[in-house]
């Protein structure tokens, strides 16, 4: 193949690839021609002609050029992944086109040790649900040795853990008592059924207070860290949830909140119905409540990838800085992050499946000059 074949037939890869369109097969030959002498310059031209619309690809859609910096493709059995991955300094703004070295990230068995990494220090992602149920009455049970069926009753309110992992709560009672579901850090997130079918699916580090059936004018709980709703339509008893300094009232709706400790924001996004936030703000579907300070934003035009990326076993960072990027990983993977340098100043766009190692998902930010070493449970930048 001639030098001016090559470049033609990387052009209709490369459209195929933003596209989604791919076969997998075409794939690793793609990576392949962009790995040969002079290849990465061809990319170069693609990439910027993918993000600022000049030439020689005009084929490229606002989509396109969307989904090839912020988002990683998912074909059916073979996880693909693509980035962009941009640094931005304190005088300028930098972009760092992963162009080569990408193919060592196209295959799973592909994939590489950052270094001063080794497999026997590596932290895998988590494998099971992991949690703690405790009830206002002292009694406590740990979700990962309760048995599937019938777990206790509170009240004559059943607590049954189904064989998908399910907790639910079934029945009524005129004595409601209070519960508390806690999933720590390191854990796989846990599907918890509320007596009046209000589906809740609770992120790693993050905990619920909920009583086992709702008695009163109103249907509340309290959650900190992060957690995707699924709302029982009910008009005559509103759903309250309070998190940090958001109260969110709803009557029947998808939604996701994200309060964490760490956050300096809650933020409530909307998948569809309809939400109150603090009496200040309506939600519409395709929105999102940023609240801190005191302060009620409203975003139109969130990344809405980015807000459910978790609940999609995905991480998804969009300009996130270092510190907020290794403070979501360790909410996962369940480590402590010591500085041996001043802290970057850098910001990062990626994506990547939550079911890879520490390591895999350490390597987006090595190539913004980063090191890493990992000891036990503690992460150590330098």
């Amino acid at each position: 193949m001639d030098q001016f074949s090559k470049q033609q037939r990387i052009e209709l890869l490369f459209q195929q690839w933003c596209d989604n369109t791919i076969d997998e097969k075409d794939v690793r030959e793609l990576m392949q021609l962009l790995q040969e002498a002079g290849m990465y310059n061809e990319l170069e031209k693609l990439s910027q002609a993918a993000y600022f619309q000049q030439p020689p690809a005009p084929f490229f859609t606002p989509e396109q050029k969307r989904k090839l910096f912020l988002n990683i493709v998912k074909p059916v059995d073979v996880v693909r992944k693509r980035r962009m991955i941009y640094l931005s300094g304190i005088a300028a703004g930098i972009a760092l086109m992963i162009g080569v070295s990408c193919y060592c990230l196209v295959y799973k068995k592909s994939l590489f040790l950052p270094e001063n990494i080794t497999a026997e220090n590596d932290i895998a992602a988590p494998t099971e649900s992991i949690g703690m149920l405790k009830s206002e009455d002292g009694n406590s049970i740990r979700f990962e040795n309760a048995h599937s069926g019938m777990v206790t009753t509170q009240e004559n309110v059943k607590v049954i853990k189904h064989t998908d992992g399910t907790l639910a709560f079934e029945g009524s009672t005129k004595k409601p008592v209070s519960n508390t579901l806690t999933v720590p850090r390191g854990s796989k997130p846990i599907h918890l059924l509320l007596a009046d079918g209000t589906s809740v699916l609770l992120n790693a580090a993050s905990g619920i207070t909920f009583p086992n059936a709702f008695t009163g004018s109103e249907r509340t709980v309290s959650l900190y860290g992060e957690a995707y709703f699924e709302v029982k339509h009910d008009p005559a008893h509103p759903f309250i949830v309070k998190a940090g300094k958001s109260k969110v009232k709803v009557l029947g709706t998808h939604f996701n909140i994200r309060s964490y400790n760490d956050d300096a924001q809650t933020k409530v996004t909307l998948i569809e119905g309809k939400v109150d936030v603090n009496d200040e703000l309506m939600l519409k579907p395709g929105e999102q409540a940023v609240v801190g300070n005191g302060v009620s934003d409203l975003l139109q035009h969130p990344n809405m990838e980015e807000a459910l990326a978790w609940k999609n076993n995905e991480f998804n960072f969009n300009g996130w800085d270092v510190p907020a990027i290794l403070s979501m990983l360790s909410q996962w993977y369940n480590f402590t992050i010591e500085y041996k340098t001043k802290i970057p100043t850098g910001h990062f766009s990626g994506s990547i499946k939550r079911d890879n190692n520490l390591s895999q998902v350490l390597r987006i930010l090595e190539t913004g000059g980063l090191q890493f070493k990992i000891q036990k449970d503690r992460l150590i930048v330098f």
